[in-house]
């Protein structure tokens, strides 16, 4: 018969426990191709996500200003188009 698992994780002494979730971390980290086993794959598995964030932050800054610069030609547009119209009508009336 199994022992439930609380009783078998209340049983563990804490280099036990450290040991049992050391393991389970690096083996889902190996699940998804991030090898932690060593101090250099760590600081190249950090190098990489910081070039990711570095990425999406310059990519967000790219939208905003590209959004912006189309709002902007949006309301020269506009404004343009009523200076115009406006001007047409004086002369007409």
């Amino acid at each position: 018969m199994q022992v439930p698992l609380d009783k078998r994780v209340a049983d563990m002494t804490a280099a036990e426990l450290t040991s049992t979730v050391e393991t389970a971390v690096e083996q889902a980290f190996a699940r998804v191709a991030l090898p932690i086993d060593s101090a250099d794959n760590m600081r190249s598995a950090q190098k990489d996500f910081l070039f990711l964030r570095t990425l999406r932050e310059s990519s967000e800054a790219a939208k905003t200003k590209v959004m912006m610069t189309v709002l902007g030609a949006l309301v020269a547009t506009v404004l343009l188009l009523v200076t115009l119209g406006s001007q047409t009508w004086i002369k007409d009336q």
